[in-house]
């Protein structure tokens, strides 16, 4: 499963463990450069505020579909005409491959820059849509944390983005519980 569009929507970043000041990585310019650079995006200006207000707000109609998807189980209208704007913005090109023994059509971006970075992300939320499992999809329940993760499990019950976000929940839940038991005497 290509997870291009979970990488980009857990680019709002929020410290697991609530100590740290939430970050927007979409205005880090050296981590903006690494994602493009790391799933061969286009360049773009990464400082221009042009970009970094597009990418956002991609980034929060990406939010608002998947938590419309983890709540309601499925899209409304709305949200599939609001993709729909990303994915007829920007003509591709068909392109015949060979991949692990199997042929596969590739879509290509047929220009460059800020349109083909907001195609390609929101080209493979679509993809995920048709060829992945919608309901396996999960917001983390670290309510500090709330990354946007795939639940690869077979029972479908994963609840945290990962063991850590796990392990700190329980701990918190064990602490609370001894706070109640044994209330300090002042």
């Amino acid at each position: 499963m290509n997870s291009l569009w979970i990488d980009f929507v857990n680019s709002d970043w929020h410290d697991p463990l609530g100590r740290e000041p939430d970050r927007d990585r979409l205005h880090d310019p050296a981590w903006l450069r690494r994602f493009l650079e790391g799933w061969k995006l286009p360049r773009i200006d990464v400082r221009s505020r042009e970009s970094q207000s597009a990418l956002r707000q991609l980034r929060g109609q990406l939010q608002e579909f998947v938590r419309t998807l983890v709540t309601d189980g499925s899209l409304r209208q709305a949200d599939l005409t609001a993709l729909n704007r990303y994915l007829a913005a920007r003509p591709v090109t068909s392109r015949l491959e060979i991949a692990d023994d199997s042929f596969q059509l590739r879509l290509t971006p047929t220009s460059k820059g800020l349109d083909g970075v907001l195609f390609t992300v929101a080209e493979s939320f679509a993809a995920f849509l048709t060829d992945g499992d919608p309901t396996r999809l999960k917001l983390c329940e670290n309510h500090d944390c709330r990354w946007v993760f795939y639940d690869i499990t077979r029972s479908r019950t994963r609840r945290w983005c990962a063991d850590s976000c796990g392990n700190l929940i329980k701990v918190r839940k064990c602490r609370q519980k001894k706070k109640k038991k044994h209330p300090r005497q002042t």
